[in-house]
């Protein structure tokens, strides 16, 4: 889930650096801000999740395998993997409180955001 959360905010962020060459400043200015508060939900998401498991998955780089191996796309479906997909995440507990502080963190940005947002309507106010 939180990838699909990770990949949403990267497709907005691309699809809105292609577009900055034909807009107004203002434009840009918000898409600049659009795109930060994207990623700033996106972290918070993950965060949300991580407590709500009480673990995250990382990873795992040092993972020897041989023979089959299975893959999960999420719900419970498993298939057999082919290649080399690069996908083998480990589960590691997570600081609780550690999290809740940095969850905090991103939270507290959001309206500062906004007035950033707000600030480009100021600074730039052709529209």
């Amino acid at each position: 889930m939180q990838r699909n959360r990770f990949l949403h905010a990267t497709f907005l962020a691309t699809g809105a650096a292609l577009t900055l060459g034909a807009c107004t400043e203002r434009q840009a200015c918000e898409a600049r801000v659009h795109n930060h508060m994207a990623d700033i939900k996106a972290q918070i998401a993950e965060v949300e999740d991580n407590l709500d498991r009480g673990h995250t998955y990382v990873r795992d780089t040092n993972l020897v395998q041989f023979g089959p191996r299975f893959c999960t796309v999420g719900d419970g479906v498993f298939f057999l993997c082919t290649g080399d997909e690069n996908n083998a995440y480990r589960r590691v507990r997570i600081d609780a409180e550690a999290e809740r502080a940095k969850l905090a963190t991103l939270k507290a940005r959001l309206p500062q955001l906004q007035a950033e947002l707000a600030q480009c309507a100021v600074t730039y106010p052709e529209g």
